[in-house]
């Protein structure tokens, strides 16, 4: 995902991803983009926002988690911030020990 203004009224890029989630709840989120902005991650039961600080790819956890009920469901990223860019997003259940117990890793597109 590439946030830009294509016309003057675009407030924000986002991107839409179908994921299966295999049991209800909190899950640690990190991005992988480079720019200047924040990414809004929003799923059924709760949003999140993450900071994207950096002119080269790099990951950045989310300070919060992200409540998921089970099964199919769309995560909707979403950024006003022009230029900033999104390549991929990891999702783990394990935020005590940092330990990836599931994890999905999956490109972003723009859509």
């Amino acid at each position: 995902m590439r946030v830009w203004r294509e016309c003057p009224q675009e407030e924000a890029g986002q991107a839409v991803l179908t994921i299966r989630v295999p049991a209800p709840g909190s899950y640690i989120l990190w991005l992988r983009g480079r720019g200047q902005g924040d990414v809004q991650c929003t799923a059924s039961e709760s949003s999140v926002t993450g900071p994207i600080r950096s002119e080269h790819w790099s990951w950045t956890r989310v300070p919060q988690p992200l409540k998921l009920a089970e099964g199919t469901q769309s995560l909707v990223l979403r950024s006003r911030d022009d230029g900033l860019c999104l390549d991929m997003l990891l999702l783990t259940g394990d935020a005590r020990t940092g330990r990836s117990v599931w994890t999905t890793a999956t490109r972003c597109r723009r859509r």
